[in-house]
């Protein structure tokens, strides 16, 4: 299965961040979905913005987690379905109502932002070596 992730739409759903925690919360995400990912899925993690340490237009891959980052994920992602859904399963992770209904017109399938935390919690206790500190720590 291939998911294409709203990133910061996924981190607020679970807590306030602030400027001194992001980056951490992006970490800890980016390895609970490495995890996820283990021979079953590919997930394209999108981003709003670059920082300093990753400008706009950066693409960063980790096994089968590929980090993007643009001007404005909302975009990026409807495009990206509306080139890439012809012929497989992509399915887009957001709470974004414009985004989920452009996308479902491409024919996109829609997971909330809950209900693919939800799966990660369900599936995280099957991996072996699950970094339950750092998921905790950060998305309690």
């Amino acid at each position: 299965m291939q998911y294409f992730i709203d990133g910061y739409n996924v981190l607020h759903r679970k807590q306030q961040l602030d400027a001194h925690n992001l980056q951490e919360a992006r970490e800890s995400l980016r390895t609970r979905l490495m995890l996820f990912c283990e021979g079953k899925h590919r997930v394209r993690l999108v981003w709003d913005s670059g920082d300093r340490d990753t400008p706009i237009g950066s693409v960063k891959r980790f096994r089968a987690v590929y980090e993007v980052y643009v001007q404005n994920a909302d975009e990026y992602l409807v495009q990206s379905v509306r080139r890439e859904a012809k012929g497989q399963t992509i399915t887009v992770v957001s709470n974004d109502r414009d985004v989920i209904k452009r996308c479902r017109k491409h024919g996109a399938q829609i997971m909330s932002s809950d209900e693919f935390l939800e799966l990660l919690d369900d599936e995280g206790d099957d991996f072996p070596g699950y970094p339950g500190e750092p998921w905790e720590k950060y998305f309690p």
